[in-house]
């Protein structure tokens, strides 16, 4: 059985912004070189083309919205503490709000 690996926030991000440059490009945007699998390099690509720039940030917040067990541990270790729920449900809230948010 393959050992299961967990994304940083960081490559979640940037595996949203390979998944959503080729999903424009699929719907007739711009090319995408090299198109995105699961071995594919996240520092670089090539795109020859205009982009939908907020597309591709609301994929971005939309990727890193599940926090990390580092950010989760990281909210409880400055001791955190909110009316409601875990701190990291602010995350979420915050999230949501900003995709929400028209603009």
């Amino acid at each position: 059985m393959a050992e299961i690996v967990e994304m940083t926030p960081l490559e979640h991000a940037a595996a949203a912004v390979w998944k959503e440059i080729e999903r424009q490009s699929d719907a007739g945007g711009p090319s995408l070189v090299p198109r995105y699998d699961e071995e594919a390099d996240l520092e670089h690509l090539a795109i020859d083309g205009t982009i939908d720039a907020k597309g591709i940030v609301r994929a971005v917040l939309t990727a890193i919205r599940e926090p990390s067990n580092a950010m989760k541990n990281a909210a409880h270790r400055v001791g955190a503490t909110f009316v409601l729920g875990e701190p990291y449900d602010q995350w979420y809230r915050m999230i949501d709000a900003a995709l929400a948010e028209e603009g």
